[in-house]
């Protein structure tokens, strides 16, 4: 699901940059939308993981 989120947003992106600036190559294009449009939020969606499956883990111990 995460995935989908992230490639749905890291086409919308990429395909602004593309009508924003047309002096930008696919490769830069393409890395200029993975940095700004994915890149800042793995390391918080990655946390949120972590702490949803420890509450859960703590969830399913006290039954």
């Amino acid at each position: 699901g995460l995935a989908v989120i992230y490639l749905s947003g890291y086409i919308h992106l990429a395909g602004f940059f593309l009508t924003a600036s047309k002096d930008l190559g696919a490769h830069e294009l393409m890395l200029k939308a993975l940095k700004l449009g994915v890149a800042p939020f793995i390391l918080f969606d990655l946390l949120k993981i972590i702490l949803i499956l420890g509450f859960t883990q703590l969830v399913s111990e006290k039954k």
